[in-house]
């Protein structure tokens, strides 16, 4: 009798080399040290990477094909880096940004994530509240890295990633003041 997963075991069989059937990047200290490195450039970048060292939340970088995202928990930060994209890519340290905001999130009693079982609305109004949160301090490292640290590839790499109006509008506000 054939064996009715063979054709699927054969497709999870790897015949790639040791090194390219790990997950994590080749190149993740590298990854990791220059984009806490432009962190600590900016203000808001600084309290982040501070906050994850003193709450030694641990950080690591994946192969992915062709898109860069992330995974945040209370105590884990995996931001996962095509190979083909350069380690100093601006984007990378924007996601870490935001993956080490959503992590620190997990900490604030009024930004951790509440069960469903609290009800749809309660759920669905604290995940917004998180995103905006996210998105404010993505927003005020590419901002203060593109214009006060005089690296315009931040802002740049921010608009590319579809955030042209919340620069604009973090400079209204900052103007305002």
């Amino acid at each position: 009798m054939k064996n009715p997963f063979e054709s699927l075991n054969s497709l999870f069989k790897s015949e790639k080399p040791p090194e390219r059937r790990t997950l994590r990047h080749p190149q993740e200290r590298e990854i990791i040290e220059i984009a806490l490195n432009n962190l600590y450039l900016s203000d808001m970048g600084n309290k982040l990477a501070e906050f994850a060292n003193k709450y030694e939340i641990k950080t690591s970088v994946l192969r992915a094909k062709d898109s860069r995202d992330y995974i945040a928990t209370s105590k884990t930060v995996t931001i996962s880096v095509a190979e083909d994209v350069p380690v100093n890519d601006p984007s990378i340290t924007l996601w870490l940004a935001g993956a080490l905001r959503e992590s620190s999130q997990e900490y604030d009693p009024h930004l951790k994530r509440v069960s469903l079982q609290n009800g749809e609305t309660i759920y669905f109004h604290r995940e917004q509240k998180k995103l905006e949160d996210k998105l404010f301090w993505q927003t005020g490292v590419a901002y203060e890295l593109g214009k006060l640290a005089n690296k315009p590839e931040f802002i740049d790499s921010f608009i590319v990633m579809g955030y042209y109006s919340l620069i604009e509008a973090y400079e209204k506000d900052l103007n305002k003041n």
